[in-house]
């Protein structure tokens, strides 16, 4: 793909403040000689579609199946109108109001959706700021939502995130608090309701907002990443390592440029272990102005120990010199296998895209996606059905445009049959170019059946997979390398759980087996790259192209 390099790429060594100093990234070996694939790449182009009214000023957004028809609806709160409001998928590109809820608090701010009382049917969760408390409600499972219980927190909280975090039965609450400076961790006591233990409190820096979890140091037991923007001149994210039985150990404190505004997951460089970007944007007093997002790469040891940031140039394509980055989402638009980022800008009311080299790094492509007004929150998921991940933005209402939730449809062509360049045997023979014919997830016996080029277990797969801790998976992720669960310990019996749903922000979500029997809450992912792709209904990872498990 012929991509104009619009943005600055600075790879530097990370900074860990109040923590142990980070690792340096290993090289792996060079992999076994595979076929050469000729191709070129796809630009990366969405389209405005319909816009969705919602509850005035919508902001926060999770993506999740209220309603068990295995479509992604979404989630939306809108803190100054108290709030929540869901609109119901139809597969199509077309949502339709399943409910709006509220008002209830005093300021709405994150919110996240999960089975929090084990019944199989998604709920919802959101941080009432200003009101010290999180409001619970119990969804019915057609998109409709049963009257709200609160939960008492510390000071001003912010962010949220469900997930199973101490191995036992049931789905805990993560919520960071502003003004204590803590991640609060309330245990699920799994009675069918709403009933949660503690919390216990863990310290993180100053001023915590967005939380997103996943497997940061590939122990298989969920972590916890909390956003600090009380810091002059630098912020920074804390990382909180978890043992699975429910306690956290800080890693440190990671800084980024001044001015971070959200987060998101992705494996970014293609390692296998789950990075972070964060958006940057900010008009300091000084005329000192940040537009640009920051790329934190892990090393799979708990440690952030790469950053790459990125300028966002809005001279480039618009009238103005800064335009205030604000939201972020990351998935592989252009199906590459590559994760790419989306940047939500404020002043300029458009949505920059930026195109993954699969090395941490991303370029500008194409031309700013144009909204109608503010960007608030951005999720992805393949919201019309085509095999595409799309956008869905949350806007600030203005004196000309109501509040809204914009869809924006992915119309990237779809990546052309790639053309084998002729394979040279170990023993330096030249077979004949190949025609490969078998899709990921069929049949094969040999590496030139597949368009992807790996034959591993004698299915066509997205990599080579390590046969020693890893397999190409059959279901629910056909051929995708997986890791090889390793046993934990956990003498009681999993209740069942789920409801088909998924995340792609700070929350947690459940999946079902393929014939409606709804797995475990083991099952629970935590991942806000976990993004819902193409007719099978099965949970694509924005780890792409070595995926490892998320919790």
């Amino acid at each position: 793909m012929n991509r104009n390099h619009y943005a600055v790429a600075l790879l530097s060594a990370l900074v860990v403040v109040g923590g142990t100093s980070a690792h340096a990234l290993t090289a792996t070996p060079s992999p076994t000689p595979t076929p050469t694939y000729v191709s070129e790449l796809p630009e990366i182009t969405f389209q405005p579609s319909q816009a969705f009214s919602v509850a005035r000023n919508p902001e926060f957004m999770d993506v999740a199946d209220f309603n068990r028809d295995g479509l992604p609806d979404i989630v939306i709160s809108s803190p100054t109108s108290k709030k929540v409001s869901i609109l119901l998928s139809d597969g199509l590109g077309s949502f339709s109001t399943g409910v709006s809820a509220g008002p209830v608090g005093k300021y709405l701010r994150s919110v996240a959706a999960g089975d929090i009382d084990g019944d199989g049917i998604v709920d919802v969760a959101v941080i009432d700021n200003l009101g010290d408390d999180v409001f619970i409600f119990l969804g019915n499972g057609d998109g409709s939502l049963k009257p709200p219980t609160a939960l008492a927190t510390k000071r001003m909280p912010w962010g949220i995130a469900i997930g199973q975090l101490d191995g036992q039965p049931g789905n805990d609450l993560a919520v960071t608090n502003q003004l204590d400076n803590t991640a609060s961790i309330f245990f699920n006591r799994n009675t069918g309701h709403t009933s949660f233990a503690g919390p216990s409190n863990f310290p993180v820096s100053t001023k915590p907002g967005q939380l997103i979890s996943g497997d940061f140091n590939d122990d298989g037991f969920t972590d916890l990443v909390a956003l600090n923007t009380g810091n002059l001149g630098s912020n920074d994210v804390t990382e909180l390592i978890g043992n699975g039985s429910g306690g956290f150990q800080s890693k440190g404190n990671f800084l980024v440029k001044e001015g971070a505004r959200q987060m998101t997951v992705g494996d970014f460089n293609g390692d296998g272990f789950p990075d972070i970007a964060i958006v940057n944007g900010i008009a300091s007093t000084h005329q000192v102005f940040t537009s640009a997002f920051t790329v934190l790469l892990s090393d799979g040891l708990g440690f952030f120990s790469q950053a790459v940031t990125i300028d966002v140039d809005c001279a480039v394509v618009l009238t103005v010199d800064v335009c205030m980055p604000k939201a972020i989402a990351a998935g592989d638009f252009d199906r590459d296998g590559n994760v790419d980022i989306a940047v939500g800008v404020s002043l300029a009311n458009a949505v920059f895209i930026y195109a993954g080299n699969g090395d941490g790094t991303a370029d500008f492509v194409g031309q700013p996606v144009p909204l109608a007004a503010v960007p608030n929150f951005m999720v992805a998921a393949d919201f019309d059905d085509d095999g595409r991940l799309d956008l869905a933005v949350s806007e600030s209402a203005t004196g000309y445009t109501p509040a809204n939730v914009q869809l924006l449809q992915n119309t990237s062509p779809f990546p052309p049959t790639p053309t084998l360049a002729p394979f040279v045997t170990p023993s330096g023979t030249v077979r004949p170019p190949v025609t490969p014919s078998k899709n990921q997830g069929q049949i094969c016996s040999d590496d030139d059946e597949c368009f992807t080029g790996f034959c591993e277990q004698e299915r066509c797969c997205d990599r080579a997979c390590n046969g020693q801790s890893e397999r190409c998976d059959v279901d629910p992720n056909p051929g995708t390398c997986v890791t090889v669960p390793t046993p934990m310990p956990s003498p009681t019996p999993k209740p069942t759980g789920g409801g088909g749903a998924f995340v792609s922000r700070s929350g947690g979500c459940s999946a079902d087996n393929g014939n409606g029997t709804p797995l475990g809450a083991t099952a629970v992912l935590l991942v806000p790259g976990a993004l819902w792709l193409g007719r099978r209904r099965i949970l694509v990872r924005a780890l792409a192209p070595a995926r490892r498990r998320l919790r």
